[in-house]
């Protein structure tokens, strides 16, 4: 019931406004005072990509995206920081005389590797000797503390067996740690 009284009421109000003529620029005006939405970076973007495009592959088009794919390659390359080995690049350091033994039966190749020399066995291969049965080498390396391990036939890396410190890598592996310093020289 009070909504129909409500309807009522509403239909009395509307038929009181007066009725006016609209100015024939008023839809123009109203378009005018509309600002532009301006688009953010990323939707200009979106935009540009979204639109189709015609690609023409030719030959020549091909030879120079592969020549320029190329010079950067080879700028990148040119210019990139060389990792060094720490013991190459500590030259103003004291360098000093470690000696390193295992005794590892039934071994046929046994390298030393260790952040003195960037883990790799390539140069650090170690001799048997056939008095004792034990694999040695002797290095120069920087005073401070050194992380290393025996690789053993190019495979399994252990530690020291005869290390005092351990220290784990983070790689589920433990390594021995060696300090060096010049007022002792080692025998490990």
């Amino acid at each position: 019931m009070n909504d129909q009284k409500d309807e009522l009421y509403i239909a009395e109000l509307i038929g009181k406004i007066p009725e006016h003529e609209m100015p024939e620029d008023l839809s123009a005006k109203v378009i005018r005072s509309l600002k532009p939405k301006k688009l953010s970076i990323w939707r200009k973007i979106y935009l540009i990509a979204k639109r189709p495009k015609m690609i023409t592959i030719t030959p020549i088009r091909v030879a120079t995206s592969m020549l320029s794919i190329l010079i950067v390659f080879a700028v990148v390359l040119k210019y990139q920081p060389q990792r060094l080995d720490t013991a190459d690049t500590q030259n103003d350091l004291k360098m000093i005389a470690v000696t390193f033994e295992l005794e590892a039966m039934g071994a046929r190749s046994v390298n030393l590797i260790g952040s003195f020399n960037g883990w790799k066995p390539e140069k650090y291969a170690m001799r048997k000797n056939q008095k004792n049965n034990k694999w040695i080498i002797e290095i120069r390396i920087p005073e401070g503390s050194h992380e290393y391990a025996f690789l053993i036939d190019n495979k399994q890396s252990i530690p020291d067996p005869n290390s005092v410190f351990y220290k784990n890598d983070g790689f589920n592996t433990r390594n021995s740690l060696l300090y060096v310093s010049s007022d002792n020289e080692s025998v490990l």
